[in-house]
């Protein structure tokens, strides 16, 4: 299966009740990609600025990750995230942003993944989104995550994104706020009528929601005991703070 996977490469800056990490390495096409490659083949589109660390990128490449898309762009700086859990279940609040090198030129797709049958576009620029899929030729499923920080700032190049795509995936806060329902199942149904057949709403504790024009299907999460970080936890951080206790796993 060929499977393109693009969105934000980032260092984050994480505050949750377990702890506060600083730099981990993340985004949101890392995270997908780490998820999708237990599955299929993920072709990694992206760019970062030249302080993109080294050992960062020698983790994609031990996992498989055909790089060829990774644009490491001379002059530029690496995206950069802050955000805060105040409870371990509820959603993130973004306390900075430093858009650099997203709130440029998108990367490019190489000749070879134009072919591309299935694209996922990880949450990053709405403009980025859509310049991916204009690159790839014939994609039988086209699916667009989003968040909270493109749904207050870019609306309307997120509304042209969602036109061109067959899913759309938001968190249930994210998708309140989007459409100003009050209601999960009715705000799904409002996503729909702006372009995507299917809209996957996220629930965190509480599992996950699929609503099509004709049915709504809901799944549980998996049951817990004990919730330390509801990112999972960062791969690597820089340093830690105040004994954080966060396991050595990727943010997912």
């Amino acid at each position: 299966m060929s499977l393109l996977v693009t969105g934000s490469i980032g260092l984050d800056d994480l505050k949750t009740p377990a702890g506060h990490a600083k730099n981990a390495y993340g985004g949101s096409a890392v995270y997908f990609s780490l998820a999708a490659r237990l599955f299929a083949q993920v072709r990694f589109v992206g760019v970062v600025g030249e302080d993109f660390p080294a050992d960062f990128r020698a983790y994609l490449e031990r996992f498989g990750f055909d790089l060829a898309g990774l644009e490491v762009r001379k002059g530029s700086k690496t995206f950069k995230w802050a955000g805060e859990y105040d409870t371990v279940t509820s959603d993130a609040r973004t306390t900075n942003v430093e858009l650099n090198v997203l709130a440029e030129a998108g990367p490019k797709v190489p000749a070879s993944f134009a072919d591309s049958r299935f694209l996922f576009l990880a949450a990053t620029h709405p403009q980025l989104q859509e310049d991916m899929i204009r690159q790839v030729r014939s994609p039988r499923l086209i699916v667009a995550d989003t968040r909270d920080l493109w749904i207050k700032t870019q609306r309307e190049a997120l509304l042209r994104t969602l036109s061109r795509v067959h899913g759309a995936i938001l968190n249930d806060a994210e998708a309140l706020l989007f459409t100003g329902e009050t209601n999960l199942v009715r705000a799904g149904r409002r996503i729909l009528q702006w372009g995507p057949k299917f809209v996957v709403i996220k629930k965190g504790e509480h599992g996950s929601m699929l609503v099509t024009a004709d049915r709504v299907a809901v799944l549980p999460a998996y049951p817990t005991t004990e919730v330390k970080d509801p990112t999972a936890a960062p791969l690597k951080h820089r340093h830690r703070q105040r004994g954080a206790p966060l396991s050595d796993r990727f943010r997912g």
